[in-house]
């Protein structure tokens, strides 16, 4: 799942760049997904690699991320520190990542929710013309901070009232939520697995005023490598757009003719739920 993780991230980068400075450069915010608890008890755990045993301390650190908490426990902390270490070894850039993290009452179903604090797009340097990239993966594109070096690259918020394993080693009780697992998804949807997508009255669009993909929208194609993105075979807004978006046969790929990286299969339940 990790090399998965890894494989998304780097595609956003891997397109072949092209000239973009007659475009015009904006910025829009981000919906934030968020992490629902669920009943059932799923028991999986998957370790980080191997040379990893001391991870926050290890020489082979590729990426720089620096966390403001706001009202943490001292061992949600330490749990917290422990996932960014692993996300420190599976990322490069040579932009300080800046997440702030918060330690609050959310709604009652809420275990957490994160995500990028900023989306630009038409960028100088940008490899997609329209297309929004998440502010941390604008930064490592450009080299330089997009924002002030105090500011959030990436917001996320975890509930206070839930029960809680602050271990790092997987065995969490049936009772009890693993927090290392919940900072690693957020992060992630902080870092750029995260899009536009809504749901309204069973018409499909986007969130945002321009009504443009990000770039992991971008990358999301059907069982027939049809771009689901692509306004030409899916208006936007559409109810043709929701049915591809409930259609338990998405995928995230770099390109439908590439078959040298495996396909990522996307959520797409039949029942649409907006921000999951």
């Amino acid at each position: 799942m990790k090399w998965t993780l890894i494989s998304i991230l780097c595609m956003f980068v891997v397109i072949s760049a092209s000239g973009q400075q007659n475009l015009t450069e904006d910025f829009t915010e981000a919906q934030s997904p968020v992490n629902i608890a669920q009943e059932e008890v799923n028991q999986v755990f998957t370790p980080p690699a191997e040379n990893f045993e001391n991870l926050k301390s290890g020489n082979f650190t590729t990426g720089n991320i620096e966390v403001t908490y706001v009202n943490f426990p001292e061992d949600a902390k330490n749990a917290f520190e422990y996932a960014v270490s692993i996300w420190e070894h599976c990322i490069s850039s040579s932009v300080t990542i800046n997440i702030h993290a918060n330690w609050e009452s959310l709604s009652e179903n809420m275990l957490g929710h994160g995500k990028p604090s900023l989306f630009y797009r038409n960028f100088k340097g940008t490899p997609q013309a329209n297309i929004y990239y998440p502010i941390a993966l604008v930064e490592k594109i450009t080299g330089k901070e997009y924002n002030n070096t105090n500011e959030a690259d990436i917001t996320c918020s975890f509930n206070k009232s839930k029960p809680w394993y602050f271990g790092t080693d997987g065995n969490t009780p049936e009772t009890e939520y693993d927090f290392v697992t919940a900072v690693l998804h957020e992060i992630g949807h902080g870092l750029g697995i995260s899009g536009f997508f809504i749901n309204e009255n069973g018409v499909a669009k986007y969130s945002n005023s321009s009504n443009s993909p990000s770039v992991y929208d971008f990358f999301v194609f059907n069982s027939n490598h049809q771009r689901i993105a692509d306004k030409t075979l899916f208006p936007i807004p559409s109810v043709e757009l929701t049915k591809q978006l409930t259609s338990n046969s998405l995928v995230f790929n770099y390109s439908p003719e590439n078959n040298e990286e495996k396909s990522a299969t996307v959520y797409a339940p039949s029942t649409w739920a907006n921000g999951i």
